[in-house]
C-alpha cells in the first residue's frame, strides 16, 4: 500500500513541477508583448512534461 501511495505522490509532484514551469514561462511572457514560446522555453516545458508522460498531459 505504501509503495502505491509513494508512486502516486511522485506522479503528483512531477505534474506540479510541470505546471509550475509552464506558469513561470507564461508569467515571463506577461512582462512584455505576448508571443509564442521560444525554443528554449519549449524545451524547458518538454523536460518537465516528459517526466509526466503524454497520457497524463492529455487528461
Amino acid at each position: 500500500m505504501f509503495t502505491v501511495a509513494g508512486w502516486v505522490n511522485q506522479r503528483q509532484n512531477h505534474a506540479m513541477d510541470c505546471l509550475l514551469e509552464e506558469n513561470k514561462i507564461l508569467l515571463e511572457q506577461l512582462a512584455g508583448k505576448p508571443r509564442p514560446f521560444t525554443d528554449s522555453k519549449r524545451k524547458r516545458f518538454a523536460v518537465k512534461a516528459a517526466e509526466i508522460g503524454r497520457k497524463e498531459l492529455d487528461r
